[in-house]
């Protein structure tokens, strides 16, 4: 497995970022999907936990270690992730294949409601892909913003 990779952040000032409370037991990786239990940021790790999704982290955490209590995320980027081996379009929504977590995490194919993002790009069989992370129009398409 690969590390997810994070694209087309860097600067661009139309990336939204944000710091979220982290907790001091968290191992945590820049590229990671986070999510946001309990007022702290935990790894994204179930296909069901799609709701509680806030982003993916810019910056890390080691447990026990670090003495920051934050860490820093952004809601909208383009992030290079694993894939299921298949065939993808630009646009089609994916979602995370089972509990997978951290640098495990592998996204597949989503036609029902669990959708963490879309892909950025379209590829004939592949392993590897770009996805669209954006956290506000997932609030949308999930009814919770309007």
């Amino acid at each position: 497995m690969t590390a997810p990779v994070l694209r087309y952040d860097g600067g661009d000032e139309r990336m939204d970022r944000t710091s979220i409370p982290v907790d001091a037991a968290q191992e945590i990786k820049p590229g990671w999907f986070v999510n946001l239990e309990s007022s702290e940021c935990v790894p994204h790790n179930a296909e069901a936990e799609d709701q509680y999704f806030a982003g993916i982290a810019l910056t890390g955490h080691s447990p026990n270690v670090d003495h920051r209590t934050e860490i820093s995320i952004t809601e909208t980027c383009v992030v290079e992730v694993d894939v299921a081996s298949a065939s993808y379009v630009r646009g089609e929504k994916l979602k995370i294949s089972g509990t997978a977590s951290g640098d495990s995490i592998i996204l597949i194919t989503d036609a029902g409601s669990n959708t963490l993002c879309w892909a950025a790009e379209t590829k004939a069989t592949t392993t590897r892909l770009k996805v669209r992370i954006d956290v506000w129009r997932l609030s949308v398409l999930r009814g919770a913003v309007s």
